[in-house]
């Protein structure tokens, strides 16, 4: 959805923000964009184009607004509800388009947007300037691509890139993937929603520690098919029915179910990550690096 882009000639820079969006259609398909930003000049008048790291910012703010619309991709074909040739991470069959990946910094105004998962820049270990914002695609589970946005360390950036082409390729099934900030840093929320995400400046549950993820150092895939158990406790609550699932080499887990020798839990171990699901409290849906 975008709306608002009739405002191309603005006869003061009160708002600033212009672009200008280009589709590619196929019969009555979208079946790419790309956002060309622009701003209004404090006296108005016509845009002037954005570029270099500006241009950069301003297309990473205009996903995220993007992906807050909680739409799914159309009126495209129907997809199949399953995971490609069995209900396993793995299995294939439907064509996908080729896996996209960027790697960006945090700028401004992406900084003012993150002020959930950085309530407190200053008292947070890592600066922004240590941080980037990745774009990968995934395959969502309705078995379409789909493009989900992390932020994680600049020191593991390219291996989460690599580590999700991985589970691209395989067609393990990811719901969702949003900046924490959407559900303003809160990750009781976020994993309600079943949303995988990365870096948020917080600290260990019940202690003053920081997390992995304050250092952005882990990942959080599938909170609700793969929860974290504390004695009686399952966060999030909706995982309760996901507890008691096989998880053991060569079972047949499921859409979206982390394995203790699948895809995922292998791929990860390749470029030096552990599984928290090796925890002695089972955290099946936490990766932190190494």
């Amino acid at each position: 959805m975008s709306y608002g882009l009739g405002n191309f000639l603005w006869y003061n820079g009160g708002r600033s923000s212009s672009g200008v969006l280009r589709l590619a259609v196929r019969g009555d398909e979208v079946v790419a964009d790309e956002w060309h930003p622009a701003f209004i000049p404090p006296a108005g008048g016509p845009p002037q184009p954005l570029s270099g790291s500006a241009a950069e910012e301003a297309v990473a703010v205009w996903d995220d607004l993007r992906d807050c619309t909680r739409l799914a991709p159309g009126p495209g074909p129907a997809q199949p509800s399953g995971g490609g040739s069995g209900p396993g991470p793995g299995g294939g069959g439907d064509a996908l388009p080729p896996y996209t990946s960027a790697i960006g910094r945090i700028g401004p105004r992406l900084q003012e947007r993150m002020t959930g998962s950085s309530h407190d820049p200053t008292t947070c270990p890592v600066p922004f300037a240590d941080l980037r914002r990745l774009e990968v695609a995934y395959v969502g589970f309705d078995g379409s691509a789909r493009t989900g946005v992390l932020v994680v360390h600049r020191d593991v950036a390219g291996e989460v890139v690599r580590i999700f082409e991985r589970l691209y390729d395989a067609r393990f099934r990811i719901q969702q993937m949003r900046l924490v900030d959407v559900y303003a840093g809160d990750d009781n929320a976020s994993m309600a929603a079943n949303n995988t995400s990365a870096y948020n400046c917080r600290t260990v549950a019940g202690t003053d520690t920081f997390s992995d993820h304050a250092y952005g150092r882990a990942i959080d895939l599938n909170p609700v098919q793969n929860p974290y158990l504390r004695g009686a406790t399952v966060q999030p609550p909706r995982g309760g029915r996901f507890v008691d699932v096989d998880r053991s080499p060569g079972a047949s887990t499921g859409r979206g179910v982390i394995g203790s020798d699948d895809v995922v839990t292998r791929t990860f171990a390749r470029a030096g990550w552990s599984w928290g699901g090796d925890f002695s409290d089972p955290d099946f849906q936490h990766f932190s690096a190494e």
